[in-house]
């Protein structure tokens, strides 16, 4: 059944077994979160409306990752109105959309002014990734979890954020855009000589890899903020990546940034990026001790997820 046919809107009820409470409401859309005993199991029954099919996959998919089992699906129409976007989340989507494509003006330009041609291959295929990835915020955030992309318009801007959290964040981006600049040099100048496409295609495809990595685990994590911070309502995220390591999106950057100098055909450029790669290390600590000393629940997930980047390393 389609959760929209038209214009009309749908209310939906899902029940599954399992015990949440109603702090997890905002996580899946504001919808009504009611827990009750049959047989002595906990059954939780999830109701509100949905505005149209993909948001109700989103909803299905936050279960699944939960480990939830779904027992029924029931869908009424209600109306003939389109659900409307807030006006407030609506401008701060906008205002991240638009900064993005600044932003990514700025990227091809580094690029591009670095290796002083227009027909580097790779320094375009570098380019087009970037761009593919704010588009995927996108195009993840806004079917599931506006709110969220909402939020994250105000970078590290957030009320809240930790002051150590910021300079790390800005010595990190130095570094990540040192390793664009002397990928481009060194395609220009030709420092790392004959670098074999097998080296370029390999990176290509971890660089996906880490990025793929980083969307699982932000449309996995309702709090998934741009600044370190403790959030109103914060809960513990459990699901999708979450379960194998307690920083995936952390551990999808850093894999992005190593594999950049081989995307980029550049031996030199691994000196900036393993510099951007120790700095998310430090933030991943930071990070880490901050959410184990602040964050309600965090210490008993901390004890069942013991890796905070990498399975069987850290």
């Amino acid at each position: 059944m389609d959760a929209q046919a038209g214009n009309h809107q749908w209310t939906y009820r899902i029940t599954v077994l399992g015990g949440l409470d109603e702090r997890w409401s905002n996580w899946f859309g504001g919808m009504t979160v009611a827990v009750e005993n049959e047989d002595g199991l906990p059954v939780t029954t999830l109701t509100g409306t949905v505005v149209d099919q993909p948001a109700l996959r989103g909803i299905l998919n936050r279960l699944w990752d939960l480990n939830l089992t779904l027992v029924s699906v029931k869908g009424e129409q209600i109306g003939n109105r389109r659900q409307t976007m807030p006006p407030e989340m609506k401008r701060k989507i906008i205002s991240w959309i638009r900064g993005a494509f600044f932003g990514m003006i700025g990227y091809a330009a580094i690029v591009l002014i670095s290796v002083g041609r227009w027909d580097w291959l790779w320094g375009w295929v570098y380019i087009g990734l970037l761009a593919a990835v704010l588009a995927a915020h996108v195009a993840v955030l806004v079917p599931i979890n506006p709110a969220l992309l909402a939020d994250r318009s105000e970078g590290l801007r957030q009320k809240g954020a930790k002051p150590w959290d910021r300079p790390i964040v800005m010595v990190m981006g130095v570094f990540w855009l040192a390793a664009m600049v002397v990928g481009g040099l060194d395609a220009r100048w030709e420092w790392s000589r004959d670098v074999p496409v097998t080296v370029h295609l390999a990176g290509l495809l971890l660089f996906i890899l880490s990025w793929v990595i980083f969307l699982w685990a932000m449309v996995s994590n309702p709090f998934f903020s741009e600044s370190v911070r403790i959030q109103p309502e914060h809960q513990v995220a459990v699901g999708g990546p979450y379960r194998f390591v307690r920083h995936p999106g952390y551990a999808g950057a850093c894999l992005g940034f190593i594999v950049t100098p081989l995307l980029l055909g550049s031996w030199w450029a691994f000196i900036p990026a393993l510099l951007a790669f120790a700095t998310y290390v430090l933030r991943t600590a930071l990070e880490d001790k901050t959410l184990q000393a602040e964050l309600a629940g965090y210490k008993e997930y901390a004890a069942h997820v013991r890796y905070r980047l990498a399975p069987g390393i850290w």
